[in-house]
Formats: C-alpha cells, structure tokens, sequence
C-alpha cells in the first residue's frame, strides 16, 4: 500500500484529490505525520473558488478529526476553530469547539 501511495504521488502528487487520498491512507497504516503533512499540502494546493469549496471543508474537517484522534487537545481545537471559522455552517465544529474549551451548553 504504501508503495501505491507514493507512486501516486509521483505521478500526481500536485492534484488535492490524490494528497487527500495519500493522507487518508497515511492514517490508515499509522503514519500519523505523513496524514497531517498530506492534508495540508491539499490544502495548499486548492484553488481559490466556489469550486473547491466543499473539498475545502472536506479537508478540514479530515485534519480536524486527525487531530482529535491523534493530536493534542490544542492541536484539535486550532483545527475545529478553523473549521468553525470558515464554515459557520458546520455545526459540528461549534459543538466540537465548545466541548474542548469546556463551553458547551
């Protein structure tokens, strides 16, 4: 698998899909840092638009659960509040926000 993914990234390894692919993967065996770096890159890579606006909070939240699972509590809130920050309309991300700063109602 992992020789897949880093084919994958040879051969494409600009393109947010594969990068979000790549990290999904890198999670999956444990490769906690190569899942954090990836989601980032994808993030970095994203144009600027409407278009990419769902695979924008998409990403987000992947790296915001990431951290939830496998980061700090304050890795997990600088993610969420990310979230949050960008798309109000994520609910979750308030609540989530909310349950780590001890402010949930």
């Amino acid at each position: 698998a992992a020789q897949d993914i880093e084919r994958a990234l040879r051969l494409r390894g600009e393109d947010p899909g594969i990068l979000s692919a790549a990290a999904d993967a890198f999670e999956a065996l444990g490769d906690i840092e190569g899942a954090r770096r990836h989601y980032r890159r994808a993030l970095y890579r994203l144009r600027a638009g409407t278009s990419s606006r769902d695979m924008r909070a998409q990403l987000l939240v992947r790296l915001a659960r990431l951290e939830d699972r496998h980061g700090t509590a304050a890795d997990a809130l600088r993610a969420w509040r990310e979230v949050a920050r960008q798309f109000p309309e994520i609910e979750a991300a308030t609540r989530r926000v909310e349950q780590l700063t001890g402010t949930a109602r």
